[in-house]
């Protein structure tokens, strides 16, 4: 943790301009603090113990804000399967065990009645056992697993997209990563690509 915050602290006073992408809406700023009584009583609501890393991270520094993309949600926010329109979301089943050990996507459902197999493609059910922690945008998100052998590791959901949930590093070949891992390298990378950027001009 004192080496997440060292960065952080870092990367606020190289990208002064918000040049990172996302950073212009968290301001590498984090929201209110969360207690951990308050940690507890959402943990006993959904029946659930977040991973170490993760819960350890927002009793620190807050609960949401500072981070890749359009930064992180709030617990609260979370447990909805679409953020941005909680009026139209269900709640993640959270306590339930997460079903995927490797890249999946909806390929063998008949398309030729399309909205059937939108509906199934779009269904809550998917997300059971993973936290929503950030949105990368065009509604793709980043996730918490929380349950099962994947507990603790970074999935992406990016079926508005067609292209299915998967480890965050799939596409590039990478082992799985969890919380810290996945924050560590956002923070580094933008370190590096600020200081790139500061040293060119």
């Amino acid at each position: 943790m004192k080496i997440v915050e060292t960065k952080i602290s870092e990367l606020r006073h190289l990208d002064k301009t918000f040049s990172v992408f996302g950073s212009e809406d968290h301001k590498y700023e984090f929201n209110t603090e969360i207690s951990k009584n308050e940690l507890i009583e959402f943990e006993n609501k959904h029946g659930i113990t977040l991973p170490n890393s993760y819960r350890e991270f927002i009793l620190k520094f807050g609960n949401g804000g500072c981070g890749p993309a359009y930064g992180l949600l709030q617990i609260e926010t979370g447990i909805l399967d679409i953020p941005h329109y909680p009026e139209d979301s269900d709640i993640i089943k959270l306590s339930n065990e997460f079903r995927f050990d490797t890249f999946w996507n909806l390929e063998d459902f008949p398309k030729n009645d399309y909205q059937l197999w939108e509906k199934e493609y779009d269904h809550s059910k998917w997300n059971d056992g993973m936290l929503r922690i950030c949105h990368e945008g065009c509604g793709t998100f980043l996730n918490l697993v929380i349950t099962g052998k994947e507990r603790g590791n970074i999935w992406v959901d990016d079926r508005a997209n067609d292209g299915g949930i998967y480890p965050v590093n799939h596409h590039k070949g990478k082992t799985k990563t969890d919380f810290i891992a996945w924050y560590l390298n956002w923070l580094n990378e933008s370190i590096e690509k600020t200081t790139s950027n500061t040293a060119y001009n």
